[in-house]
């Protein structure tokens, strides 16, 4: 057999404990998760998209500012 899908009673048991330690330890499951390269990638992502709105949001309001200096000026 080339994958081994039958698993001794041990690793059985070892998969149980570590399944019952990541439901019933909250630091262990968040821990757990952002090990996982999915998760990596995703937060990765979200930070990338935040920083590029803020910049987008601070040229926005600097150009609005601007447009609103200029128009008082005018007044």
């Amino acid at each position: 057999m080339a994958l081994e899908l039958v698993k001794s009673p041990i690793h059985v048991m070892e998969c149980v404990d570590e399944l019952r330690k990541l439901l019933s330890d909250k630091d262990a499951y968040h821990h757990f998760l952002l090990s996982l390269d999915q998760v990596k990638l995703q937060n990765n992502l979200r930070d990338e998209l935040r920083k590029e709105t803020l910049e987008l949001a601070r040229r926005t309001w600097k150009r609005n500012h601007g447009l609103w200096s200029l128009e008082t000026s005018v007044e």
